[in-house]
């Protein structure tokens, strides 16, 4: 596996305390390498920032229960609420957290959209047998095998990015950091202003930095040898089980 010879940490790039990172609960993420965390959806409502546990899980909710109301009300595949669902369902990566398995950058793999054909066919076949019912939501399975942690975190992610800018624009206040305005642009059509840090390590592309809340962040299942592999998807399908439970609870 590739390895990055020098990380920088964002608290020594631009000279901040990392105890006050600390104070203030924001990972220090490292600005030319992924860090090896995920946010944890399950982590959400737990928070210490209200920007999180209380706008963030709103937000977390309210998309859910709107995708189950699409499905509910979709009559035929590629009809409009089956399209309305599907965008709802679409969460491409965001690597402005710098959070997830990239070894060389900050760039991850460019893996593209979370939906997957199945699970939108699986919905379909759900809602075609009449299932309307919230709670039973889980049983799309929606998130499938082959989709691990750091999917997750992008789906929540993208779920509460808004929250998530609120999040900075109170932290980049307190710490006194320069930031310029960023239109954001994903890759489903959304798009955010915010004003955001430079990451100074991506040198194509002006590239914002966004802190994450250290609180909703666990650490990715690493496989460094054959012996690592059986451990590692062992909690990739812990934490889809737990996600869709949690889902199906919505």
């Amino acid at each position: 596996m590739a390895k990055i010879r020098n990380p920088v940490r964002f608290s020594k790039f631009f000279g901040i305390s990392e105890a006050l990172l600390a104070k203030l609960g924001v990972l220090d993420p490292t600005l030319n390498v992924d860090t090896k965390l995920f946010i944890d959806p399950f982590l959400i409502p737990d928070s210490t920032h209200s920007e999180i546990a209380v706008s963030g899980f709103k937000t977390y909710k309210h998309h859910f229960e709107t995708v189950i109301k699409f499905l509910a009300a979709s009559k035929s595949e590629d009809d409009v609420a089956w399209r309305s669902a599907r965008r709802l369902m679409e969460f491409p990566e965001i690597k402005w957290t710098c959070l997830g398995y990239g070894a060389q950058s900050v760039s991850g793999s460019g893996s593209g959209a979370f939906t997957t054909t199945g699970v939108m066919q699986t919905a379909k076949e759900i809602v075609g047998l009449g299932v309307n019912d919230p709670d039973l939501f889980v049983a799309m399975g929606l998130f499938e095998n082959g989709i691990g942690p750091d999917r997750i975190s992008d789906m929540a992610t993208n779920v509460i990015l808004p929250d998530l800018l609120a999040f900075n624009a109170r932290i980049l206040k307190e710490i006194k950091l320069p930031t310029k305005n960023f239109t954001l642009v994903l890759k489903n059509g959304k798009d955010y202003q915010a004003e955001l840090p430079i990451n100074p390590f991506e040198k194509s592309v002006e590239t914002p930095i966004i802190l994450v809340p250290a609180d909703i962040l666990r650490d990715l299942p690493i496989a460094s040898d054959w012996s690592d592999v059986a451990a590692a998807a062992s909690k990739n399908a812990n934490l889809r089980n737990r996600v869709n439970k949690q889902i199906a609870e919505i």
